[in-house]
């Protein structure tokens, strides 16, 4: 019988290998951002630079020598400097230039560095948090729009990324390493909230510019009606169902309010014509959608 110390050594060390690491993860952060006596933004940039390509290097390291629980932690560091690195990158902006331009360009480029480096090591962490940061990178454009059509749409852009993202997460895990549910769960989730929030900031629009804002606001509850189609054999798929068929509703119906409201629904729209368009795409859905029973 084999004796028990070895496993317990190696546990120890890894304990203690993620609790020196999060002591130097702290005190690189003290030193780069509360030293009154640092205040060269480029030399700042550059200790966080060498800071993430120590851990991310670190936990490379780790998960080539089967260590997989410390090189996940430490990985996770080297994703929170690559945060701190992309804000760094963003103080850069030109003024007048809104810096979530900058903030998405700097997320893409270090999510798509770190779901290449996450599908060769196999580490976990890096995929699920490439996967989500590519998720959010419409948000972030259309934030740095200042409007809010802008801002409905790019969260309508993050849903229909996440949904696209789930069905590629086979692609971009590492062959060795067992599927897990995490990512997939994680941008479901993303993609509800994104949702959720896209419809509020359409109702938003129609209550700060009244008329005006009623066939944006259609526009992005069709928009919506699409990605739930598009996620309806998810996870969820009773919700965005629903979701499906009332945007499918809402949105000719709100187009023919601001129409009729702006006296042009007699030319251009008719509520008959809209309310027969909106059943026939439902009738379309009814057929298209997996229909699923519960006992």
């Amino acid at each position: 019988i084999m004796p028990e110390a070895p496993q317990s050594s190696a546990t120890l060390q890894s304990v203690l290998a993620i609790a020196g690491a999060g002591l130097f993860a702290v005190a690189a952060i003290v030193f780069t951002f509360f030293n009154p006596d640092l205040a060269d933004h480029a030399l700042r940039s550059i200790i966080v630079g060498l800071v993430t390509l120590v851990f991310v290097g670190g936990a490379w390291w780790l998960a080539g020598r089967a260590l997989r629980s410390t090189a996940e932690a430490i990985g996770g560091l080297g994703l929170l400097f690559a945060v701190l690195d992309v804000w760094a990158f963003a103080q850069l902006t030109p003024a007048g230039t809104s810096a979530w331009w900058l903030v998405a360009a700097g997320t893409a480029v270090a999510a798509c560095a770190f779901a290449i480096a996450g599908r060769r090591s196999g580490l976990r962490v890096w995929q699920a948090g490439a996967v989500v940061a590519l998720s959010t990178i419409p948000v972030m454009l259309g934030i740095a729009t200042s409007t809010g059509l802008g801002a409905a749409l790019g969260w309508v852009g993050a849903a229909y990324a996440a949904a696209l993202i789930t069905r590629a997460l086979p692609l971009l895990r590492h062959p060795g390493v067992r599927a897990g549910h995490a990512e997939a769960v994680a941008l479901e989730v993303l993609q509800l909230v994104s949702v959720i929030i896209s419809v509020l900031l359409a109702g938003w629009l129609v209550a700060t510019t009244n008329v005006g804002g009623m066939l944006p606001a259609s526009g992005v509850l069709l928009l919506v009606a699409g990605h739930s189609m598009l996620a309806s054999r998810q996870r969820l798929r009773a919700l965005w169902s629903f979701g499906a068929g009332a945007s499918l509703v809402l949105g000719p119906a709100v187009a023919v309010t601001g129409l009729s409201l702006q006296s042009l629904a007699g030319t251009v729209w008719s509520a008959a014509h809209c309310l027969r368009a909106a059943v026939a795409l439902l009738n379309l859905i009814a057929g298209a959608l997996p229909i699923t029973s519960t006992v």
